[in-house]
């Protein structure tokens, strides 16, 4: 078998699917930490451009952009204590 080079494309239909299931019940689908491989065959693919919610970089970008108030003003010790809780 060849080395893993992205995206199965049951995969992509798979993630184009709960995308829509979860859009249709008023969730947004958002990522984080995508691998580069794997971020740049979504991207060659048209589920980047559908995707209800959006792309992170990491996790705690993510928390940060969807919950705000729970951060402590971005601070160094706030990233400490999200990734210690194991989020």
């Amino acid at each position: 078998m060849d080395h893993f080079k992205g995206v199965r494309p049951s995969a992509l239909d798979g993630l184009d699917a709960l995308n829509l299931r979860l859009s249709g019940g008023g969730v947004l689908l958002h990522l984080s930490d995508v691998k580069e491989l794997v971020m740049d065959r979504l991207q060659r693919s048209s589920f980047i451009e559908g995707i209800s919610g959006r792309v992170f970089q990491n996790a705690y970008d993510a928390f940060r952009a969807l919950a705000p108030a729970a951060c402590d003003s971005g601070s160094a010790e706030s990233e400490d204590n999200f990734a210690g809780a194991g989020i």
